[in-house]
């Protein structure tokens, strides 16, 4: 297993997680630490900040097919329907005041 070590030690350490698991899981993750030269912080770290990244990404990340792209800018560049086209031309509630 290659484990990606990011600028994990970079930052000032004032944070902690406790975490609470079996005997038997902490081995595991001990086990694999070691076998790539790290403790267990900072092998933690470096698996789960890419996996968290990642889900961060893929929340924040909306793909489309090639299809669906087209079809999408084919709206944007469509003329306004009247409802649309009237509900732009008039005064907000902002604005109001």
């Amino acid at each position: 297993m290659t484990v990606v070590t990011e600028s994990i030690g970079t930052h000032k350490k004032s944070a902690r997680i406790d975490l609470r698991m079996s005997d038997e899981n902490r081995e595991i993750i001990a086990q694999a630490a070691e076998i790539n030269g790290l403790g267990l912080t900072d092998y933690m770290l470096s698996v789960a900040l890419p996996a968290a990244r990642a889900d961060i990404d893929s929340a924040r990340t909306i793909s489309l097919s090639s299809r669906a792209f087209t079809a999408f800018l084919d709206m944007l560049d469509a003329p306004d329907s009247e409802e649309a086209a009237a509900l732009r031309s008039g005064t907000t509630m902002w604005d109001s005041k």
